[in-house]
Order: C-alpha cells, then sequence, then structure tokens
C-alpha cells in the first residue's frame, strides 16, 4: 500500500494498491503494441507477442507511447501479468513495463509518471538547489523559470515506483522545501 496526501497538508489522503490485472508499458519508439496493422506496432521476439496477446487494451496513450493493458482471464491474472512484465523487460523496443497503482476505495486506476514538482524556499541559492537534487539521485527534467528555485524532476530511467517515491518523499520533506499547495 501506498499513502498520499493530495493538496498540502490540509488535502485529501489516498491510499493506493497495485493492480493484480493491470500493466503499464511505454515503446521506445513510441509505437503500439496492440495495433491490429502489423507496420504500426512496435517490433517485438514472438515470446513478447505471444504474452502481449493474453491481454486487452485498457486505456492508451498515444503521444507518450504508453498502453494500459488488463489480462484478459482474472484466474491467475498476477501471475501472468509478473511473467509477460519479466518478458517485455528484455525487448529493446520496450522502454517502461510496470505494474499499475488503483485507489484502495473505488479500485480507479492512477496513472502517475516518473517526473515530480519541487519548490525551494527563494532564500536558497541554485546552486544549493542543485546539490540537494543530486543528492537524492535526481536529476532536473525542467527549470520553471517564471517561478524561483521550482524544478520538475525525474528519477533514474527504469527505477521502479518505490525507489522513486523513496526518493522524493525525503526529498520534498527537507528543510526548505515548499509543501505543496503553500506559497512561497
Amino acid at each position: 500500500m501506498l499513502k498520499f496526501r493530495f493538496g498540502g497538508k490540509t488535502g485529501r489522503s489516498y491510499t493506493l494498491k497495485e493492480s493484480t490485472q493491470l500493466m503499464v508499458v511505454r515503446t521506445a519508439n513510441r509505437m503500439p503494441l496492440t495495433s491490429d496493422d502489423v507496420f504500426a506496432k512496435a517490433p517485438l521476439s514472438r515470446s513478447a507477442r505471444a504474452a502481449v496477446g493474453e491481454f486487452d487494451l485498457f486505456a492508451s496513450f498515444d503521444e507518450a507511447g504508453v498502453e494500459v493493458l488488463r489480462a484478459s482471464r482474472r484466474h491467475a491474472a498476477k501471475s501472468l501479468r509478473d511473467r509477460t512484465q519479466a518478458i517485455l523487460k528484455k525487448e529493446r523496443e520496450i522502454e517502461f513495463a510496470g505494474r499499475v497503482l488503483i485507489d484502495s476505495r473505488s479500485g480507479a486506476p492512477i496513472f502517475y509518471t516518473e517526473n515530480f514538482f519541487v519548490k525551494f524556499d527563494n532564500d536558497i541559492s541554485r546552486r544549493a538547489c542543485m546539490k540537494i537534487i543530486r543528492s537524492y539521485g535526481l536529476k532536473v527534467k525542467q527549470p520553471l523559470e517564471y517561478v524561483r528555485n521550482a524544478y520538475y524532476l525525474a528519477a533514474e530511467r527504469n527505477r521502479s515506483k518505490d525507489l522513486r517515491y523513496s526518493r522524493a518523499s525525503p526529498c520534498r520533506e527537507r528543510s526548505g522545501v515548499v509543501p505543496s499547495g503553500a506559497r512561497s
């Protein structure tokens, strides 16, 4: 279970759990996995194509090359998902194959990225901000030019959600980091 608060210290708290039926896949070339057109889908090995064939398309984010797949059978869906994920991770054309989190109350899938936002106090130097960011194994994806000391950060590629959250949470709780929803 993963818990987070949306809307700052007084915001709503959510609890997420891992879906046993859903899997998210991102292709390196942003082509879909599930297209009916053989020339318009990402190239995969036969074993990977057979494994993906055990899933139905649940959601698609074409511009990002991301598809969310649902196991076509409920029985043993978790083992099917895990086996397919392991097969896909060996494929050159797959950038990411991972699990999907769902809201524990509603069952709604929660799609997240490896990116997050952080805002440091205005009196901290840019150099100090960069040092803090690097100390957590993070990198600046994009500085926000219109807000002092605000950045979109990313964890290293192909890191698990646990590692991303374990790096993001202490960074956000550090002295000098402005909590989400607060003004600085």
